[in-house]
């Protein structure tokens, strides 16, 4: 009986050797864990930010999207991506569809069959701010003078919408341009005579917002003379 212990015993440690050289036992499942960005960092739109991970065996090619913690994808940040790369930096695009409500989050998934294989922390993404000035701030601008409009950052993409927006309701009243690119960062604008006669001598000022990303940045305030 002894001897049939001493047999099994040698049996089992040999099977256990077996599995250990096999790797059986050590199998990890395939994947990668995404150390950046983490859930404290705040993303301004327009940035550059570092996306790092460390790999979990090799799920094979990957691809990372910026998604939202309802699960719905902004757009690809980079696609077919595989060992031994670790890290990579990536430009957080302008999108009109951002949520700024909601935080996001990085998510690789598998190029072939499209399985999450990771997924960074929620962070918090925020739109830039976006200044706007006129030389006329806090002055009487009368019709038939020309004056600049100048904004920045100047580095967003899409187009500006610059409108005159009534102070006393903060509602806007007249567009004074609907589309100019933002790169462009300066507009010129002639208030005309032929604008309402309710606008002479109350104040206004000036909203430019960027499409791309819809938000703005407004004006001083000043008053019309028509």
């Amino acid at each position: 009986m002894k001897h049939q212990n001493l047999a099994l015993t040698v049996m089992l440690l040999a099977l256990a050797f077996l599995l250990l050289g096999s790797g059986v036992t050590s199998a990890v499942t395939p994947g990668i864990d995404i150390t950046s960005p983490k859930s404290s960092d705040v993303v301004v739109v327009g940035s550059t930010i570092t996306v790092a991970w460390t790999w979990s065996g090799d799920p094979g090619p990957l691809k990372f999207d910026l998604v939202d913690t309802d699960g719905f994808v902004k757009y690809p940040v980079a696609v077919n991506i595989g060992k031994p790369q670790k890290s990579m930096l990536c430009s957080i695009r302008a999108q009109s569809s951002y949520n700024w409500s909601k935080r996001h989050k990085i998510v690789a998934r598998t190029m072939n069959g499209n399985k999450v294989v990771g997924e960074s922390d929620p962070f918090t993404l925020q739109a830039p701010e976006i200044t706007a000035s006129l030389p006329t701030r806090g002055t009487v601008w009368p019709a038939g003078v020309s004056s600049i409009i100048r904004w920045s950052p100047t580095s967003l993409p899409g187009t500006g919408k610059i409108e005159l927006v009534r102070k006393s309701d903060n509602q806007p009243v007249h567009v004074i341009t609907g589309s100019v690119p933002f790169s462009q960062g300066s507009f010129s604008w002639t208030p005309a005579k032929t604008l309402p006669a309710a606008f002479d001598g109350k104040e206004f000022f000036i909203r430019v917002w960027n499409t791309a990303i819809g938000t703005w940045g407004d004006t001083g305030s000043f008053k019309l003379d028509l």
